[in-house]
């Protein structure tokens, strides 16, 4: 078993990590470190409930060798798997049809998708992926140069949730399309309560005729009519242009995700399922992008110099006055650089989620120790991302710097994507959206914190995911 694991002989009992998970992202975030330096990489969780077994990473090379090594895409043999109850809750509160989110079901799913979403793939003239997202930061530079002409301050999370989800749309089915992006927002926080709900709730007790969980039943159907009222009608006319019996939309790019995985792997699906992929990449595809960049901004404004690094490098990559010359050229050397390594500085350190989890699904050995069946592997994301040894001695400094090529050391493990099986599709994605909008502000503009609020970048109190205090408001002055 697990004797011999570092023992915790005080901090860290089970009933402390529930109350600090359960305190929010900022305390659980700032525990995860004393964790770390008292206890270690590895260590069990004093206390666990009987017949359990809950064991903390917060280094990134033990966590890249379970994610990967031990869960092997979940070919045969695998030894760890996302939490069971984790992904029937996402199946639940997805929609009907939808493929697992777990097992060979999911590598069926990850292996079909993953085309659609590599950097050569998004980057391509006929998608219009790239045209799309310079539209967007032509529309971002006008709101931020008109708050910079009246002095207003800005809510940077939420001008970064509209165009995340426009993104996300766009991508799936290659041409923008009419929706309200607040509505979209109010359906996603009912589909993720549902979630909180369904794995919390044993589904004997969940499905009796209660009225608070019928009412949780209805706002769920409405958060998929939400969706489904401005997808279903586009699903049908890509349906008709593949099939030669609707027009061609002269809009709409080449090859959209929708499109290509009709035309294949999704060639059979019903429209109910096909709706229930959408919301998934849908619902894990805007919020850490629109997060991240609210919280990168707000370390502009904290790290002026930081923020002049960064602008001087988007000039010299855009000497065109306008965004509408930039090139597949000019987006790599933003993607090297100092732009989208500080859209990656803001993930490390601001992951969304403080930590991951999953479960041994069969015994294994793990730095020396027999991790048996059956036990709670939890990666803490915050202590991994400020690992004194892997990310150096600064870790709590930002430095766009780490992740640009030739930063002389190998950059940090980043957690906010995930890694192995369950890596994010979308992160190439995310890093095109992160050097293009973080380019155009930085290189037109400075931010600054109002005068009466905080003067440094700090979290919502005690959400479970890490969010922006406030929304990020920030004031905005031409460079």
């Amino acid at each position: 078993g697990l004797e011999g694991l570092p023992p915790v002989p005080e901090g860290c009992s089970f009933e402390e990590y529930l109350n600090s998970t359960r305190s929010g992202a900022d305390i659980f975030a700032r525990d995860q470190s004393r964790w770390q330096a008292q206890h270690g990489d590895l260590f069990r969780v004093a206390g666990a409930p009987p017949g359990a077994e809950y064991i903390l990473v917060s280094s990134g090379a033990v966590a890249r060798a379970v994610l990967t090594k031990q869960n092997r895409m979940y070919r045969e043999g695998h030894a760890f798997s996302r939490v069971r109850n984790l992904a029937r809750a996402g199946l639940e509160a997805m929609g009907p049809g939808l493929t697992s989110l777990v097992g060979e079901e999911w590598r069926w799913r990850k292996e079909a998708l993953s085309p659609n979403f590599s950097r050569r793939a998004l980057a391509e003239p006929e998608r219009h992926v790239l045209k799309f997202l310079v539209s967007l930061a032509e529309e971002l530079r006008a709101t931020l140069g008109a708050a910079a002409d009246t002095g207003t301050s800005v809510r940077m999370d939420d001008l970064f949730t509209e165009k995340a989800l426009r993104v996300v749309m766009f991508v799936l089915f290659g041409k923008e399309l009419d929706f309200d992006p607040w509505e979209f927002v109010g359906a996603y926080k009912k589909i993720m309560d549902y979630v909180t709900f369904s794995l919390v709730t044993p589904p004997h007790i969940r499905s009796e005729p209660r009225p608070d969980f019928e009412r949780r039943r209805q706002e769920l159907a409405e958060a998929w009519q939400t969706f489904d009222a401005v997808m279903l009608p586009e699903l049908h006319r890509v349906r008709a242009e593949l099939s030669g019996s609707g027009p061609a939309a002269t809009d709409r790019g080449r090859c959209s995700v929708v499109a290509h995985m009709l035309g294949g792997p999704w060639a059979e699906l019903e429209d109910q399922a096909v709706l229930g992929e959408c919301r998934v990449m849908l619902n894990a595809g805007f919020e850490t992008t629109a997060h991240a960049l609210a919280f990168a901004c707000g370390l502009f404004a904290e790290f002026p110099t930081v923020a002049a690094a960064v602008a001087a490098e988007a000039h010299q990559a855009h000497s065109e006055a306008s965004w509408l010359g930039f090139s597949e050229e000019g987006l790599q050397d933003l993607l090297q650089g100092l732009c989208a390594g500080s859209f990656l500085e803001s993930l490390r350190l601001f992951p969304l989620a403080a930590s991951l989890g999953g479960e041994a699904v069969r015994s294994f050995e793990l730095e020396g120790y027999r991790i048996p069946e059956g036990a709670r592997i939890n990666f803490m994301n915050c202590a991994i991302h400020s690992h004194p040894g892997e990310v150096g001695a600064d870790a709590s400094a930002f430095k766009p710097e780490r992740w640009c090529e030739g930063a002389g050391r190998q950059a940090p493990t980043l957690m906010s994507f995930n890694l192995g099986s369950h890596s994010c599709l979308g992160q190439q994605l995310a890093r095109m959206e992160g050097a293009v909008f973080l380019g155009t502000v930085a290189r037109d503009f400075c931010l600054r914190f109002p005068a009466d609020g905080p003067q440094a970048v700090r979290m919502q109190p005690r959400p479970f995911l890490q969010k922006p205090l406030d929304g990020m408001p920030l004031l905005v002055e031409w460079r």
